[in-house]
């Protein structure tokens, strides 16, 4: 007695045409008691090919932030010179890599994608960050304006009540004033 199935697995008589469907023979569909393990899946394109793998950037490290962080206040002095000397000068730099490498530790803990070069968070602070800049100059000039009405308001109210102190000659003391000495001997 023949087999009801050929080898393909489909039905052995004769109404259907040979090879027809042969290519699901090779179709396997796992058991569902079978454990497969993780599976990957490989993406293609709508041209079939594989897709290139997205890497995603790495986290940048402490050096790599601290360099951004002493350029960061050397950038205002590019455009204003007045601005120059927020610059981290030579004697900051070992407070400098303190002070980065604990903001390095808060942003590692509370805000990771903020170390991430490229990531939304590093574009939203530096959009932030011209008007920040813009208002810290306002509060600066408002106090300077304000210290300064303070020590009019003081000086007219010393002129008023006060008799003038006496001058000392501090060049004698400080010893790198003597060129005043000699100023006013020139002059008598």
């Amino acid at each position: 007695m023949a087999s009801d199935f050929d080898d393909t697995g489909l039905p052995a008589n004769d109404d259907h045409a040979p090879n027809e469907g042969a290519h699901l023979g090779d179709f396997r569909v796992a058991d569902d008691e079978i454990d497969q393990g993780e599976t990957e899946f490989l993406e293609v394109g709508d041209d079939g090919e594989p897709v290139a793998e997205i890497l995603e950037p790495e986290q940048m490290s402490r050096d790599a932030f601290h360099m951004v962080f002493e350029k960061a206040f050397s950038l205002p002095g590019l455009f204003i010179p007045k601005w120059q000397p927020l610059a981290i000068q030579d004697h900051e730099k070992d407070a400098a890599r303190e002070a980065s490498g604990a903001i390095y530790e808060i942003l590692e803990i509370w805000f990771p994608s903020f170390l991430v070069p490229g990531g939304d968070m590093l574009g939203r602070f530096l959009c932030i960050l011209p008007l920040a800049m813009a208002k810290v100059a306002v509060v600066a000039a408002i106090q300077k304006e304000a210290r300064a009405d303070r020590l009019a308001a003081q000086s007219a109210a010393n002129d008023n009540h006060k008799p003038s102190a006496p001058t000392v000659s501090v060049g004698k003391i400080g010893g790198g004033m003597d060129w005043m000495d000699q100023e006013q001997g020139q002059a008598a």
